[in-house]
């Protein structure tokens, strides 16, 4: 990213990906034959969101799975073999549990006043490094707006 007439940077994130200066904060993202480019300058920037996406549906999968399980094992006596039933369960509910801790995400979207959000999923960050990031992000709008509002 090349720096506007006195801009300077703040930090980056997610490997030099997201990159925050005084004016602006920009995401490049490549990928096997794509690339993509957002840019949304600070004064345009309506709100800040950090949440925590997943898919709740493999959670529910796995406890029903589980609850087949336990039914499994209780239901069992001397005469009845549910060996199959539980093994089977168990091993499904293993395999939505796993599911489900590789489906979440850690998402911060920057959104401005009617454009199209700016929406990167936080990698290789510290929960103190993504609120010092959110912290950096929200002081630089503030500073960009007195300096706007000084002209």
């Amino acid at each position: 990213m090349k720096l506007l007439i006195h801009e300077e940077e703040i930090l980056t994130a997610n490997d030099n990906k997201i990159i925050l200066t005084n004016q602006r904060i920009q995401m490049n993202e490549k990928d096997w034959g794509s690339a993509y480019s957002i840019t949304i300058f600070l004064e345009d920037i309506s709100s800040i969101e950090i949440r925590y996406n997943s898919v709740i549906t493999f959670l529910i999968l796995g406890g029903v799975a589980l609850l087949v399980c336990i039914l499994a094992l209780v239901s069992s006596n001397a005469y009845s073999n549910n060996q199959g039933y539980v093994l089977i369960s168990l091993a499904a509910a293993l395999f939505f549990f796993f599911l489900y801790w590789l489906s979440k995400k850690h998402v911060i979207s920057v959104c401005p006043n009617g454009g199209k959000p700016l929406n990167f999923e936080i990698t290789q960050m510290k929960e103190e490094q993504i609120q010092d990031f959110f912290n950096k992000l929200q002081a630089a709008k503030g500073k960009r707006m007195q300096e706007l509002h000084k002209i």
